[in-house]
C-alpha cells in the first residue's frame, strides 16, 4: 500500500482517462467490450465509446484473449471517431515476481494516471488511491445468498459509486460489503437491457438447433449458482439436478423442449451426460447467457441472484433447492424464510419438478402476481433502459468533462 501511494503520487494525472479492470471470469465466459451483454461494465463501456463525446476520452481497458486482439483494434478504429482513445492492456494475474513486476509496474502506471478506476468486482485495485480517483464500481449481482465475508468485513469500502437495482438491495449490499449506502445508486444493471434488446437470436436458434438435433418449441434454461461446500467434494460426482431425472428427458421429447444448463465458472463437479434433451451451455463470443435467457421460455433456478433479473421478463421461474439445508449451513442466504423471495414453486424432487415444468410450460401467467410484486421490490426500474440512465447518472458524478 506504501509503495502504490508514493507511486501514485509521483504519476502524472489525465483528467479524461478512465481504468477498466474486467472480472476474472470473463476469459471463461467469453465476455469482452464486444460480446458483452451479460455484462454490467462492458455493456455500459460499449454505450459510451460509441457515443459522440466533445471531450477527448482516454480508457485503458484490460483484455485477455490475444487471439480477439484484432477485433479490439478494429473497435478502438470505430470509438476514437467518437472522440474516445481505447489503449487495451494485456490483463496480467500472475502472483507478483520478477518476472511479472515490470508487467504489474506497467499496469500500475495506466491506474495511477486514470482519475476515474472501473471494476465490476467491488473492493479490488484500491491500493493508493488518491482523494480525487474514484472507484466505480457496475456490480454483478442482486443480494440472494450470504455475501458477508468474515475475514474481510469491509472489502467494498474503497468504493465511491456502486451501480444498484433497488433500496433493499443497496442495503443488503451494503451490510454485506462495507460500501456506503449513500455510494449506491439505484441505476438499474444494464445487462437487463439485453433481455428485450438482443441482437444475437439468429447466433443462438443456430446453435442450439445444431446441438439438439432439432428446432425445439421449448426453451428451458437452468442455471444452478456455485456450491462453496463441493470445493471440498472434488471427486464426487452427483446429477446435474442433485437427483435423478430418469423420466424428465421423455417428457422434453414429448413437449418437443429442451433444457440448457448453464453451469457456474467455478463449479467443479461433473454432472450429467449429454443428450438431445440436455444442453451443455457452451461459451461462444457470438452469445451471452443474457442473450440467451432474453429467448428463455423458463428458468430453472436455486440460489443464483440471476432469476431477479429473469424476473423483468415476467416468465416462469422454478427453483430446485435439493441441498437447501446444506446450502443454508455452508454459505447461508440473504433473506429468512428464502421462499418469501422466491417467485415460484420450489422443488427438490423429480415428480416436483415434471409437475412444475407441466404447469408452467401450458399456463406460462402462473405465479405472475408474485412475480411482479417481488420485481417492483428488486428492481425501482423496470423500462430496459439502466444503461442510458448509468451514463446520466455517472457523468453527473465524476464530471461534464467525460461527457
Amino acid at each position: 500500500k506504501i509503495y502504490s501511494f508514493f507511486l501514485n503520487c509521483l504519476i502524472p494525472k489525465n483528467n479524461n482517462s478512465i481504468f477498466v479492470s474486467c472480472l476474472e471470469n470473463n476469459p471463461v465466459d467469453k465476455y469482452d467490450i464486444i460480446n458483452c451483454g451479460s455484462s454490467n461494465m462492458l455493456m455500459f463501456f460499449n454505450y459510451y465509446c460509441l457515443k459522440p463525446h466533445k471531450n477527448k476520452i482516454l480508457i485503458y481497458m484490460e483484455y485477455f484473449d490475444e487471439k480477439r486482439l484484432p477485433e479490439y483494434l478494429e473497435y478502438a478504429r470505430k470509438a476514437l471517431e467518437n472522440n474516445v482513445e481505447i489503449r487495451f492492456y494485456k490483463a496480467n494475474r500472475e502472483k507478483l515476481s520478477f518476472k511479472s513486476f515490470f508487467k504489474r509496474l506497467r499496469i500500475d502506471y495506466y491506474r495511477f494516471s486514470s482519475v476515474v478506476w472501473c471494476n465490476e468486482s467491488g473492493g479490488t485495485y484500491f491500493e493508493g488511491k488518491l482523494k480525487k480517483q474514484k472507484i466505480v464500481c457496475f456490480n454483478y449481482f442482486i443480494s440472494c445468498k450470504n455475501d458477508y465475508v468474515n475475514d474481510k468485513p469491509k472489502r467494498w469500502e474503497f468504493l465511491d459509486y456502486l451501480v444498484t437495482t433497488s433500496l433493499l438491495s443497496s442495503q443488503i449490499i451494503a451490510a454485506s460489503t462495507g460500501v456506503l449506502l449513500g455510494n449506491c445508486n439505484v441505476t438499474g444493471f444494464p445487462r437487463n437491457d439485453t433481455l428485450i434488446n438482443t441482437s444475437k437470436k439468429e447466433s443462438l436458434i443456430r446453435w442450439i438447433r445444431k446441438s439438439a438435433g432439432f428446432a425445439p418449441e421449448k426453451i428451458i434454461v437452468y442455471a444452478p449458482t456455485y456450491r462453496d461446500y463441493e470445493i471440498k467434494e472434488k471427486n464426487k460426482i452427483r446429477p446435474l439436478f442433485g437427483y435423478d431425472t430418469n423420466k424428465l428427458a421423455g417428457f422434453l421429447r414429448k413437449e418437443k423442449a429442451i433444457i440448457i444448463y448453464k453451469l457456474h465458472p467455478y463449479q467443479e463437479v461433473s454432472v450429467i451426460k449429454s443428450s438431445n434433451c440436455f444442453i451443455k451451455y457452451e461459451t461462444s463470443y457470438d452469445y451471452s447467457l443474457y442473450d440467451l435467457l432474453a429467448i428463455t421460455d423458463c428458468l430453472i433456478c436455486d440460489y443464483s441472484s440471476v432469476f431477479y433479473d429473469f424476473l423483468l421478463l415476467n416468465r416462469p421461474i422454478i427453483f430446485n433447492l435439493y441441498d437447501r439445508e446444506q446450502y443454508e449451513e455452508s454459505r447461508g442466504l440473504s433473506y429468512e424464510p428464502y421462499e418469501s423471495f422466491c417467485p415460484g414453486i420450489i422443488v427438490d424432487n423429480e415428480n416436483d419438478l415434471l409437475n412444475e415444468l407441466k404447469d408452467v410450460l401450458e399456463y406460462p401467467e402462473k405465479n405472475e402476481k408474485l412475480r411482479n410484486s417481488i420485481c417492483e421490490v428488486m428492481h425501482r426500474n423496470i423500462d430496459f433502459l439502466s444503461t442510458k440512465r448509468v451514463y446520466q447518472s455517472l457523468i453527473s458524478y465524476i464530471g461534464d468533462n467525460y461527457a
